[in-house]
């Protein structure tokens, strides 16, 4: 195994702006720390694993052998972003957290996830982690899914708190061609900002300010990123078309093995995402009705979890919703799994985490649930 820091240079996404806005919390712990980098052969394939760790701020001493790994998207595994919500999901979690991606070979054959899943195996087998929360967005979604089966299948020692997927792929099968021209689509929006001119203006200023500072370096092979900020377009470009044809096959295919998870399940998706439709998941009515939602989830994707959430906000609803509300996301996807724990305990078992749900509860027993609300209730 061959392990070096890597340094990822602060790309701004808008060099006129000479001041900084004040950093929100998990903005503020997540600056300046370096990835780290493992290499594990599987198979007889090199799988490189790109790492970065973060410590609850109001935690001193949590326990090393547990933690949440977030698995980001294609061409975003080190984003600023991202960052912030490793930082994130460490602060309400109250233990580590790894912000954390692979890449088999070069990432130029498809049919990789599982491959790139045992990568991250390995990592979490080296670390010693015995009680994890799993968290992937977007692609990442899809390796989380094959991540959870395989320690499921190989590792049972190794405890599942829970799976999180924001704005998955694999949840259905789609066409490569008409999944690029979604993602092209998307893109659009993000840089156009159309998600935030929708927005109502106090939330709109908010996001503005955050959108002024995101970091567009997305997850680069080893070789690029230690060029640093003398990346030439051409070469970023390179890289990303050579991968293109291979990931779009795999981003594409249904993720099978959902069928096969055993550990709570929460989704978290924008209303209007169009890479992955919720319409496509749960129809129509499950668009407006929370009860309805939940109950496809359970016939038809997830039949062995104990509990599946699905949260669809329309603010800044498009496939980039993550990029915009990453401590509403980490904050509600905690409560909705320590809902969940605290649902299946025993009777009298003490109550460890100072997570509370009860306001929650009270708005997913709606059947008209208002999904903005609930992300929202848990800020």
């Amino acid at each position: 195994m061959d392990s070096k820091n890597i340094e990822i240079s602060d790309i701004q996404a808008n060099p006129r702006k000479a001041a900084k806005p004040t950093p929100r919390p998990a903005q503020a712990e997540a600056e300046t720390k370096p990835f780290t980098t493992n290499t594990y052969e599987i198979d007889g394939q090199k799988v490189d694993v790109y790492s970065k760790e973060f410590h609850p701020s109001q935690t001193e001493n949590s326990k090393q052998d547990e933690a949440v790994l977030f698995i980001p998207g294609w061409s975003s595994g080190t984003g600023k972003n991202f960052e912030i919500l490793g930082q994130a999901f460490a602060d309400e979690g109250g233990k580590n957290s790894y912000v954390i991606n692979s890449i088999a070979g070069h990432g130029l054959e498809a049919h990789r996830f599982a491959t790139e899943a045992r990568g991250l195996m390995e990592f979490i087998r080296e670390k010693g982690l015995k009680k994890i929360t799993i968290v992937g967005n977007s692609e990442g979604g899809a390796k989380a899914l094959y991540l959870v089966d395989i320690l499921q299948e190989q590792f049972p020692d190794t405890a599942i708190d829970g799976l999180v997927l924001l704005a998955p792929i694999g949840l259905y099968d789609q066409e490569p061609e008409a999944l690029a021209a979604r993602f092209a689509k998307e893109s659009m929006r993000f840089y156009l900002k159309t998600d935030i001119k929708n927005a109502p203006k106090a939330f709109r200023q908010e996001y503005e300010e955050r959108f002024r500072n995101y970091d567009p370096q997305g997850f680069l092979p080893q070789e690029i990123e230690e060029m640093g900020s003398g990346i030439k377009l051409f070469d970023t470009l390179n890289f990303y078309l050579g991968k293109l044809p291979a990931q779009l096959v795999d981003m594409s295919e249904e993720a099978s093995v959902m069928q096969k998870i055993k550990c709570p399940v929460v989704l978290i998706q924008g209303r209007s995402d169009s890479v992955s439709k919720p319409e496509k998941v749960v129809g129509k009515e499950g668009l407006s009705n929370y009860q309805q939602r939940v109950r496809t989830l359970k016939e038809k994707f997830f039949p062995n979890s104990p509990d599946v959430s699905m949260i669809l906000p329309k603010r800044v609803g498009s496939h980039g919703i993550i990029h915009f509300r990453q401590e509403e996301i980490a904050k509600t996807s905690m409560y909705l799994l320590e809902r969940t724990r605290r649902k299946n305990q025993p009777p009298g078992e003490k109550n460890p985490s100072p997570i509370s749900t009860d306001s929650l509860e009270a708005v997913t027993l709606n059947p008209t649930a208002n999904d903005d609300k609930m992300l929202e209730i848990a800020s």
